[in-house]
């Protein structure tokens, strides 16, 4: 099977090629919430809200982990209470569901999660929900772990149900994982089109 041998055919990008694999390595490096916004464009944002209504779910959010390796900070949400979030939310990474995801780079599923004795319950506490399921998969940017992507499915807890929550399905988890892989893509096209100033 024939493939495209880029340094047989240009040689001479050998050494542009390592020293431009070399400087998106840096920019992984240097991902943290101040900067993401610089290379999450508005076709990323639609691509988010899009994967969120497939799977029926009430919120998302992507979350990047700070400078000093301390905490996930949310820089989007497609929530009702976004601008609260963003503001006030902040999930340690020795606590909670999602910073597990974070740590051991490993999607993650859970249907009545308020069973689960590592769900942190600070973010509902604060924006008064309830989390009933989630969805959350890690987010690697050239390949390098940056933070998390989750969804929930969420309640209020000053209001009794009378039907019961919908929960996620193994085909709802299947296509968020896929779309958070397509997002990543995105992020990492990003980056290599300011790099190259394109």
């Amino acid at each position: 099977m024939k493939t495209l041998a880029f340094d047989a055919i240009v040689p001479e990008l050998k050494v542009p090629r390592k020293v431009m694999g070399d400087y998106m390595a840096q920019c992984a490096e240097n991902i943290c919430p101040e900067t993401f916004h610089s290379v999450m464009s508005s076709g990323c944002e639609t691509l988010l809200r899009h994967v969120f209504a497939m799977v029926r779910a009430s919120e998302g959010t992507v979350w990047i982990c700070n400078e000093e390796e301390t905490q996930l900070v949310p820089v989007f949400n497609s929530g009702s209470k976004a601008a609260e979030m963003l503001a006030t939310v902040r999930q340690a990474l020795n606590n909670g569901c999602i910073s597990l995801v974070f740590a051991n780079g490993q999607a993650f599923a859970e249907n009545d999660i308020k069973k689960n004795p590592k769900h942190d319950p600070t973010t509902d506490k604060t924006l008064k929900f309830i989390t009933h399921a989630m969805l959350a998969a890690p987010l690697r940017i050239m390949g390098k772990t940056c933070g998390v992507v989750s969804c929930v499915i969420l309640g209020k807890p000053d209001e009794k149900n009378d039907e019961p929550l919908p929960d996620f399905t193994d085909g709802d988890q299947i296509i968020f994982n896929f779309y958070v892989q397509v997002f990543e893509k995105l992020i990492d096209h990003q980056i290599l089109n300011k790099a190259l100033a394109l």
